[in-house]
């Protein structure tokens, strides 16, 4: 084993031997193995919370994109609703006015015969 693979185990050794006043160091195959385990469980854990803060962060994304979407698709539905209420009310304003008109002739009628009436009776007098 290396020296520089010593040192870079070496703090896993820490985690795995009790501390010890012994001056000289020796492992065995099966403590180094058990290291490089330890190390390996360390660095997928460290790239498991990376996968995981990059999902999270996808999904807020997402999130904040179908929120906006929802925001543009209601703020373009209440400009339809308005468009809609406003043909509906001139529709109801044409409405009332071409009844107005077609009351017109016959309030005319009325008027007229009410005139002949009052002049046959002014005539009579």
């Amino acid at each position: 084993m290396s020296r520089r693979n010593a040192s870079a185990l070496s703090l896993y050794f820490t985690v795995l031997l009790p501390q010890k006043t012994i001056k000289t160091e020796f492992y065995s195959p099966a403590k180094i193995q058990a290291a490089r385990e330890l190390q390996k469980e360390e660095q997928q854990a460290k790239e498991a919370t990376i996968a995981l803060k990059a999902e999270e962060k996808l999904q807020r994304q997402l999130q904040k994109e179908e929120k906006r979407r929802l925001v543009e698709q209601r703020k373009a539905q209440q400009v339809q609703d308005k468009l809609q209420k406003q043909k509906e009310a001139e529709a109801r304003k044409l409405a009332a006015q071409e009844a107005k008109q077609a009351k017109q002739p016959e309030r005319q009628l009325q008027n007229d015969i009410k005139q002949a009436r009052q002049s046959k009776k002014s005539k009579t007098i």
